[in-house]
């Protein structure tokens, strides 16, 4: 049965509908739509042009109850579509709600990390976004020969910068350890300055995460300390330091601080320890007493990446192996020297189908509240190939999907939680940029068993643009924003010759 008349003849029965609980109907229409082949006809139903295919006097007649959880579930594209047809569906589509829960399942984020970025935002802009949004998911990797829009800053003393989750936002790190809150318009408007910030010494990089308490987390990681500055764009712009963890709290026994993530509520990182690899994890913001929590366990894996799935649950992984461990619950520091080294249990330990020659970059954690834990794929991208980890919802069992992506030489490619950009040097074409968008992962049976399960499309879209103001520079770091496609790149043109790129992909 083709997909539009499958769901005209469920919408044909609205007038019976208003008769019964249209709560426990739409549950129950969802139920028996959500296995494999009508779930996929009913979100071909949703991609049509609601006004080409003659459904929408069936829609509008449905009650207002069914009509709000039917529009609540459709693609971006759809809604823009559905509101221009009629006062009733433009009324149902400037609640700003419907475009948080189309943008969440766009993006593959929680709700609340959609509200705590969208603080602040009227419908108007709300919408807005969802359309560049639906511009990125779309474009992001068609080859194109130009980017809409590229421009360049000279900047000698710049060390770092990362851009906010939403696009608006930069925060940047000089070399004298100075950390600004930039707006990202053209004029780099500068919103807040902390001077000294950051020990310089051992610098090696950062990243972000959104906090749903309406901020977000940086986290500068150095060889001897860690930093985490808390930073929130409203009501107004401002950034304080909340953690800062020094190696020497460690003990004689550790070496440099080498990997650091940050997730949720919990920051990890790992050293050299007493000649073993010792992991910490330790919450940011403190419990009800004011005390931090924390738990250590030595591993065997050296010069790994570190994925927090929850307070209990990491991943290390390096380019040919992955181990995902489970450790007890995180235990009340004493002091700051409180180091709690406990037996962790190894609940997987894969080699991956495909090994790359470099080191793999992970996409950021997804946590569905501050301290809960994981939710989605994880993806791994590096040199030559792809990797989806999709964890099941308890996080005990995992599937693994491998891809070759030929195309991609970038030792250190920029990977979010829908798109990776990878600069790379090319002979003859100088710096390339390739554009990677990631497989969906399809939804599958009740059983919860991720072990095998079904992407879409079967191989890894890519494209490539070059940009000929800056294709003869190096790249010294890259960052990207899902939302926005706009990319933040430090770049080399010489000893004493920096500068930082913004670019606007799509």
């Amino acid at each position: 049965m083709e997909p539009h008349v499958m769901a005209g003849q469920l919408l044909h029965k609205s007038e019976c509908l208003k008769t019964v609980n249209i709560s426990g109907l739409a549950n129950a229409l969802w139920v028996n739509l959500t296995s494999a082949a009508p779930f996929k006809a009913l979100l071909s139903f949703m991609d049509f042009d609601p006004r080409s295919t003659g459904l929408s006097d069936k829609l509008t007649g449905l009650p207002d109850e069914l009509l709000a959880y039917i529009i609540g579930g459709m693609p971006l594209r759809t809604l823009f579509s559905l509101r221009n047809i009629s006062k009733r569906f433009y009324r149902f589509l400037d609640d700003v709600t419907v475009w948080q829960k189309a943008l969440s399942s766009t993006l593959g984020i929680p709700r609340s990390s959609v509200e705590t970025i969208l603080l602040g935002s009227s419908p108007g802009e709300v919408r807005q976004r969802a359309m560049r949004v639906l511009l990125v998911n779309e474009q992001w990797h068609r080859p194109q020969r130009y980017p809409r829009r590229i421009r360049t800053y000279r900047w000698l003393n710049l060390r770092d910068v990362q851009i906010l989750p939403g696009g608006d936002w930069l925060v940047c790190l000089s070399t004298d350890g100075t950390l600004q809150l930039r707006r990202a318009d053209r004029a780099l408007s500068t919103e807040f300055t902390i001077p000294e910030a950051v020990d310089m010494s051992g610098f090696t990089t950062s990243s972000t995460s959104v906090n749903p308490h309406g901020s977000f987390y940086v986290l500068f990681h150095c060889t001897q300390r860690l930093y985490i500055y808390e930073v929130y764009v409203v009501p107004e712009p401002i950034m304080r330091l909340v953690v800062v963890t020094v190696r020497r709290d460690l003990g004689p026994e550790a070496t440099i601080l080498r990997n650091a993530s940050i997730a949720g509520n919990i920051v990890g990182f790992d050293c050299f320890w007493a000649g073993r690899n010792l992991l910490c994890l330790r919450t940011v913001r403190p419990n009800s007493d004011g005390k931090h929590e924390q738990i250590a366990f030595l591993y065997n894996m050296a010069n790994c990446t570190i994925h927090i799935l929850s307070r209990r649950i990491v991943i290390v992984c390096d380019a040919s192996s992955i181990e995902v461990h489970k450790v007890p619950e995180l235990r009340p520091m004493s002091s700051v020297t409180d180091l709690q080294i406990v037996e962790s249990e190894i609940i997987l330990k894969q080699n991956l189908q495909i090994v790359t020659p470099g080191t793999l970059t992970g996409s950021p954690a997804v946590w569905d509240s501050f301290d809960g834990g994981h939710i989605g794929p994880l993806i791994m991208i590096g040199p030559g190939v792809l990797h989806i980890v999709l964890p099941s919802s308890d996080l005990e069992s995992y599937g693994f999907r491998a891809f070759r992506v030929p195309e991609i030489l970038a030792p250190f490619p920029t990977s979010g939680t829908r798109y990776a950009l990878c600069p790379q040097l090319e002979p003859g074409r100088g710096l390339v940029f390739w554009t990677v968008k990631y497989p969906v992962v399809l939804p599958f049976g009740g059983d919860d068993d991720p072990r095998s399960f079904e992407v879409e499309p079967d191989y890894v879209p890519v494209g490539r643009f070059v940009v000929d103001e800056i294709k003869h520079m190096a790249v010294v770091a890259t960052r990207m924003d899902d939302w926005t496609g706009r990319a933040c790149i430090i770049l080399e043109d010489g000893p004493n010759s920096r500068s930082l790129g913004v670019l606007d992909v799509v």
